[in-house]
């Protein structure tokens, strides 16, 4: 750069002082470039960084992607609440950090408080001792207001409403409010304003904590309040708030956009996002208990549930034993809380953990986790020790198009991450199986034939209860002949081994049914599905889109098979209510909202066509699931949320699935 050649920052803050309102980006980008030109591909997106790393110094605020607004005008007349501390007020100072990023933001202004009365406020910077240990932390810095707390009569409790009375220079009224002149119901309504805000503001982009100066200005410059009454210190108001997290004072995260880097949280932060996800679990479950009753109250079931995929058989190899555990038909239309509460204060003193999953059934025990793995502490550091693990991720992105870089990079779920990434897989098992971590089964002495080990997040794979290939992926079992002959070609009791003891165990089979009955009962279900595929496509449906619907029954029908011993025509309310929010969260891998979506949509048309048909007598059931779709979603949303390794995994985990963990 040539010497006097202004810079980007200083060129922003020239262009802040000729604006009074909102102004598009791009047209602060433009004038930027005329008097700063460059070569650069992406000029803007420089000082796109600059301005929200440290827009505020360069007199911007970012109130959106798109566009900007000066400093000043959002500074004008804006007013804050300050809430001093015992310590702060016995010092006489007020905490630097509490002050930003109204004060603070941009530096070089002069500052200066003065009283209601205009009367000149003096003090200093200074520090406060708020902790006695003082080798433990730096004393925090702080703006001295010389003795006018003690003259003003501040107490604690009491409150100090900032005015920003003028920008250049900066002078900011300072007023005390008595505890007992606080307006509570106007100040909580704007801490809910507030907290929404920047809860969705959060949310967008980078799950990254945000700087206040680029959240909290953002919020109060377009805030109908800015300059009226203040509500709460908006540090306050992220604490009290269960979605939002406060970080080293300043820094602030949206607790519902976790990644796979939330180990990196403090251990309040990630308290804090335990308990909240609890307190969804609760509301949620309250939601379930109460549809589950409605539903009963209009006829469409009694409320029980025999809940056949809860059970385990244990296989003691060493012994040559087994045991079934099985907790009997249960009432869904009573609050099981208390009971569940109960299992896991009782695993709270158990001490083998494999006497825990005897108390709560399918759930994981207390040392069902990482394994032999240890954690990642530092992600970098174990890429360059692995380097094999960059060199994959390098031939899985070579492998996408530009297009689909593009989507990844625009990814904010796992199911958009999976939406891009799937289609590749199957190619690169086939091309480049050196990419995939070999799957190698692992045991302990004791095989669950349910399918109960599905997997914690980040735990081995354990082979011992897979489902049959036809549930892990049922495409390959349909066949492309349109007539539908085929499905039933291999189901023909006349085809099975005459030798075929039923007394063997198989895996796939629930101990309850039969084997050749969970046969029938599939091979009736596949007959079923091809009648309707072919209703789908005399009713001008595309054989594309009837098949994709009878693709979705198919994990329905083989847990009435397996589980039941029933056929399609012989489900209702009650087995869809423990596939959708007990057995297919947990036990079907890759496991989506929108799937689940689509087989309650699947689920209702193909009942209406049984109905229809003349096959069952009534499909009120099948459109009562149907509007339950979003609940159905909600569980794996939840789900995922689920951290293997949290303190209160067993909780969350049993509370999640009730009844059916009772």
């Amino acid at each position: 750069m040539a010497p006097n050649e202004p810079t980007i920052a200083s060129i922003l803050r020239d262009l802040a002082n000729e604006y009074d309102a909102v102004v598009p980006a791009s047209e602060i980008y433009g004038r930027v470039l005329e008097r700063r030109p460059t070569s650069a591909k992406r000029p803007e997106s420089v000082i796109r960084n600059q301005l929200r790393t440290d827009g505020p110094s360069m007199g911007w605020v970012s109130i959106s992607p798109q566009e900007l607004i000066p400093l000043h005008v959002v500074l004008q007349g804006l007013r804050f609440r300050l809430t001093p501390s015992a310590a702060e007020i016995a010092a006489g100072a007020i905490q630097a950090l509490s002050l930003y990023p109204f004060i603070g933001a941009d530096e070089a202004t002069p500052l200066q408080f003065v009283d209601a009365a205009q009367r000149p406020i003096v003090g200093g910077f200074s520090t406060l001792d708020l902790n006695k240990y003082r080798y433990l932390r730096p004393e925090p810095a702080a703006l001295s207001l010389g003795g006018w707390m003690r003259q003003a009569g501040v107490q604690a409790g009491d409150s100090l409403l900032a005015t920003v009375a003028s920008v250049t220079p900066r002078v900011i009224v300072l007023e005390r409010e008595p505890a007992a002149a606080f307006r509570r119901a106007e100040a909580e309504r704007q801490d809910r304003e507030l907290a929404d805000a920047l809860v969705a503001l959060t949310a967008i982009g980078s799950r990254a904590a945000r700087q206040p100066h680029n959240s909290v200005l953002a919020v109060f410059a377009r805030a109908a309040w800015r300059t009226g009454y203040p509500g709460s210190a908006w540090q306050h108001v992220v604490q009290a708030d269960r979605r939002l997290h406060l970080a080293q004072g300043a820094l602030i995260e949206n607790l519902n956009t976790t990644t796979m880097f939330t180990f990196l949280m403090d251990e309040e932060g990630q308290s804090k996002l335990e308990s909240n996800l609890l307190h969804e679990i609760f509301a949620f479950q309250h939601e379930l208990l109460a549809t589950r009753r409605q539903d009963a109250a209009r006829g469409l079931w009694d409320g029980f549930s025999a809940r056949a995929s809860s059970a385990q058989t244990i296989f003691d190899l060493e012994h040559h034993a087994q045991q079934i555990l099985y907790g009997g038909k249960i009432n869904t239309l009573e609050d099981h809380t208390a009971t569940i509460e109960e299992n896991l204060s009782d695993l709270e003193y158990e001490a083998d953990p494999a006497d825990a999953q005897v108390l709560l059934g399918d759930m994981p025990s207390l040392g069902f986790g990482l394994g032999d793995f240890e954690p990642i502490d530092d992600v970098q550091s174990f890429v360059e020790q692995n380097p094999e693990v960059a060199e994959a991720t390098r031939r899985l992105m070579a492998s996408l198009t530009p297009d689909e870089q593009r989507r990844l990079d625009a990814a904010r779920t796992m199911e958009d991450v999976q939406q891009v990434l799937g289609p590749h897989l199957a190619d690169l098992l086939r091309t480049e199986p050196s990419l995939f971590v070999p799957l190698v089964a692992k045991g302990d002495g004791s095989l669950d034939t349910n399918g109960a080990n599905i997997q914690a997040k980040g735990a081995p794979l354990d082979l011992s209860g897979l489902p049959s290939p036809d549930l892990i992926a049922p495409d390959l079992a349909w066949s492309d002949d349109e007539d539908g002959d085929d499905w039933d070609e291999d189901d023909d009791d006349d085809d099975w081994d005459e030798d075929d003891d039923d007394d063997d165990w198989d895996e796939d089979i629930d101990i309850f049914v039969d084997s050749r009955q969970a046969r029938r009962a599939m091979a009736r279900s596949k007959a079923l599905m091809a009648q309707f595929v072919d209703y789908q496509v005399r009713h001008r449906k595309s054989r594309q889109t009837s098949q994709s619907r009878a693709d979705d029954l198919w994990l329905y029908a083989d847990f009435l098979s397996h589980y039941y011993g029933h056929a399609l025509d012989a489900g209702g309310y009650a087995t869809l209510d423990e596939f959708l929010f007990f057995f297919y969260p947990r036990k079907v891998m890759n496991s989506t909202e929108r799937h689940v979506r689509e087989i309650c949509t699947s689920v209702k048309q193909f009942y209406a066509f049984l109905k229809a048909e003349k096959i069952i007598d009534d499909d009120a059931f099948a459109s009562a699931i149907w509007q339950r779709r979003d609940q159905a979603a909600r569980v794996i949303q939840l789900f995922d949320q689920v951290d293997s390794d949290a303190e209160q995994f067993e909780r969350m985990f049993a509370h999640l699935f009730a009844p059916y963990t009772a």
